[in-house]
């Protein structure tokens, strides 16, 4: 069965490491590796294996962070996109804002997660 596996190691007090996996018999089918500071979270990497991209895995992977940057008091999650492939990702999901050609924010102060 198809599970999502968290990793939260604490730095220091403001300083987290996060990464998330999701797994599928007992196949590491998908990894979000993110960093929360002080009330900002960075998303580093997203990385979706061919066989399970354009199934709605990348995008839980992402809520999964999303909820655990609030429960930190996280303002905002930002990312860098590294290439045209993941900019249409990240233009297609809820709430990303474009703030440059490769850098992307969500506030998260009075947003939902939306589908």
């Amino acid at each position: 069965m198809p599970e999502f596996i968290k990793t939260i190691e604490e730095i220091d007090k403001d300083y987290f490491y996060v990464k998330i996996d999701f797994v599928d018999n007992e196949i590491e089918c998908a990894t979000l590796i993110g960093k929360i500071e002080n009330d900002s979270a960075k998303i580093c990497k997203l990385k979706t294996e061919k066989k399970y991209q354009f199934k709605g895995i990348g995008r839980k992977l992402v809520k999964e962070f999303e909820l655990i940057a609030k429960s930190k008091s996280c303002k905002k999650i930002e990312l860098v996109s590294s290439d045209t492939e993941s900019d249409k990702f990240w233009n297609k999901m809820d709430s990303f804002s474009p703030e440059s050609s490769s850098m992307f924010i969500k506030n998260l102060i009075n947003s939902d997660y939306h589908n």
